[in-house]
């Protein structure tokens, strides 16, 4: 095999996903109206910079339940303030990686790449998902989610404390993807994520009341929520 047919046999997958993703994506963001949580984060946004910018933000913020979302606002408040055309150029590009994690993992669990890709292509075909809309309030699922897919591949790998890393990053960006690796890597994955799972249980019960903060989401754990991350 050549060197182009070796590339092409490795890139036509992710090709192929981020050719899908334009066809469908438009339908969220071309047509459809802000989500309404979208306001308020458009609110915030522009109030950014003028209340002091990240500083300011990350010591009045109520991120506490999901603090890996102290790191993922500040980052799109700034963009669009600045350059608005990349919010969704990033959501695109962030759903494009996510469904490849997600392809990758399925074609490795079931042993056929192909049916591993058509599980990636899905993800844009379903029209209730984030990665299809231009949806920014809640751009760090996608985040979370890719986190968490390759923090299960890699404790497929018997790599665990990069996948509890990643895990738990993921966790404690948005909580419900954090069953992503015992759904999907199976006992390998529970194995590697245990730990960091009841960790990311333990803050979203008890830690952010230690902290003095509320936690208005006890119920992220229910089943609706959780299987809103695999619908």
């Amino acid at each position: 095999m050549t060197r182009l047919r070796r590339w092409l046999y490795t890139a036509s997958p992710w090709l192929l996903i981020s050719l899908l993703s334009l066809l469908t994506w438009p339908r969220g963001w071309g047509g459809a109206d802000l989500f309404s949580d979208d306001w308020s984060f458009l609110y915030r946004a522009w109030e950014f910079d003028a209340k002091g910018g990240l500083l300011a933000h990350l010591l009045t913020g109520d991120y506490a339940v999901r603090p890996g979302q102290y790191v993922y606002f500040p980052t799109v408040y700034w963009l669009v303030r600045h350059a608005p055309w990349s919010i969704p150029v990033a959501l695109w590009a962030l759903g494009v990686i996510e469904a490849g994690l997600l392809a990758s993992l399925v074609g490795r669990i079931a042993g056929d790449r192909r049916l591993g890709w058509l599980a990636g292509a899905a993800v844009f075909i379903c029209p209730a998902r984030a990665a299809t809309h231009l949806w920014p309030s809640n751009g760090a699922q996608l985040v979370a989610h890719s986190f968490c897919l390759e923090a299960a591949l890699l404790a497929l790998s018997d790599k665990t404390w990069p996948a509890r890393i990643l895990h738990l990053a993921g966790g404690l960006t948005y909580e419900s993807a954090a069953l992503v690796p015992a759904f999907l890597a199976g006992r390998k994955g529970l194995k590697a994520c245990l730990p960091t799972l009841l960790l990311i249980v333990c803050w979203q019960f008890w830690g952010v009341g230690l902290i003095g903060q509320r936690n208005p989401k006890k119920l992220s754990f229910s089943p609706a929520h959780i299987l809103r991350v695999y619908s």
